[in-house]
């Protein structure tokens, strides 16, 4: 059957033909797509309560015919949700068997609810996905045509099942052979039961919403916090001062996803900046009782729930002559860029203040790839601040995003 398809679907390609061009071509195509392969798998193959059907195209052949197999309470349409699905290839030179995404629902949350744009989220989504599963089959996107040019010039359905794929098995037309076929089919009903016990429609449906939030918090787990860090010269900024309120609105998401950089960040960053001031005992030329007694200054008091605005009791990086004591805060970010804003809390701003020339602000950046960071030392060119108004206008490049309302008018 699946041979009989492809050659069709060859015709079909090469003579560019149309829906009414051949009609007894068209007729056999409809047969063997919408009858004869879905009522074979209902009746080989343990999905009783499945639904298994096929399309060739609405109005005109699609360039990607399918047969699906899907549990209805997962979806009842191949837009959304996800499947298995037979995928012939435009020109008919074979067929994929994928566990794959609908596309449509995708699109439709690009556009409402995420950062990313549709492909992203496929491919977002489809490796949250094979993550439950264990298996052999090729995971992830798959492509028709090794010349991305061809591939490029599909349509975007036929793009989208390819972007949607979660694993995926290849059979050319040559190497067709039924064992093969059944035998895989049977794993990739397995595999979508399990998959269907671990994700439900709504847990799916809430997947398509929040992904870069479950993106972003296993790249942040995923850190390593040995690696060396390079310290740089800090960055100058040379636009004017800004502490009125922007004129520009920051998008709810973006805040969300900066406030929720600060706290996954914020572990990985300290344990960095540890290893960063432990790495420079380490490589001294301190005999063995002075690194004991440069150690036993560092502490990572963040972890105490101090609340005193700062994380890290350390020493001066620039002089290991003598123990001089600072209190480090840590600020990190995955961003590679130097310039990236930070975020201080009003508790931050008072300690730099409260604790004149003892306090860095430590400022790591690219923590995912290769660790950077540069030193700010608040007193390096004041002695003492009237007011925390005054502090922040000569120290920084500030912008007021937020405020506390502690009463009405």
């Amino acid at each position: 059957m699946i041979k009989d398809i492809l050659e069709i679907k060859e015709k079909i390609w090469h003579k560019k033909l149309k829906m009414n061009d051949d009609v007894d071509l068209k007729n056999k195509y409809l047969k063997l797509i919408n009858n004869e392969m879905p009522n074979y798998i209902k009746d080989n193959f343990h999905v009783p309560n499945y639904k298994v059907w096929g399309s060739v195209g609405m109005g005109q052949y699609a360039e990607v015919p399918w047969v699906a197999i899907i549990d209805p309470e997962i979806s009842t349409t191949t837009q959304e949700g996800f499947d298995i699905v037979f995928l012939f290839h435009p020109d008919g030179e074979g067929v994929y068997l994928s566990l794959n995404q609908g596309w449509k629902a995708i699109q439709k949350s690009a556009r409402e609810y995420n950062d990313y744009n549709s492909k992203e989220l496929a491919i977002s989504l489809s490796k949250r996905l094979s993550d439950k599963l264990d298996t052999n089959f090729n995971q992830g996107v798959f492509k028709y045509y090794e010349d991305d040019k061809r591939n490029k010039k599909l349509g975007n359905n036929a793009l989208g099942y390819s972007l949607g794929s979660i694993y995926y098995k290849y059979y050319s037309f040559k190497e067709l052979t039924n064992s093969d076929i059944e035998n895989d089919l049977k794993e990739f009903i397995r595999l979508y039961k399990v998959l269907t016990s671990k994700v439900s429609r709504d847990f799916y449906l809430e997947m398509l919403k929040t992904i870069e939030d479950y993106t972003f918090e296993k790249e942040v787990k995923e850190i390593n916090t040995k690696k060396t860090v390079d310290i740089v010269n800090a960055p100058t900024f040379t636009q004017n001062r800004k502490s009125s309120t922007t004129s520009k609105r920051i998008k709810d998401k973006d805040l969300k996803m900066a406030i929720k950089e600060n706290e996954l960040t914020g572990d990985k960053g300290e344990k960095i900046a540890m290893q960063y001031f432990q790495d420079l005992i380490d490589e001294s030329s301190l005999g063995d009782y002075e690194r004991e007694q440069f150690k036993s200054v560092l502490c990572q008091v963040s972890k105490k729930g101090h609340g005193y605005g700062y994380d890290i009791e350390a020493f001066n990086p620039e002089n290991l002559n003598t123990i001089e004591k600072k209190y480090i805060e840590v600020k990190a970010t995955t961003s590679k860029n130097i310039k990236e804003p930070f975020f201080l809390s009003l508790n931050e701003v008072w300690a730099i203040k409260e604790n004149p020339g003892e306090i860095l602000i430590m400022r790591l950046y690219d923590i995912k790839n290769t660790p950077k960071a540069y030193f700010i030392d608040p007193y390096k060119h004041k002695d003492s601040f009237d007011s925390i108004e005054e502090l922040l206008e000569t120290l920084f490049v500030i912008e007021p995003i937020s405020y506390k309302i502690i009463g009405v008018k």
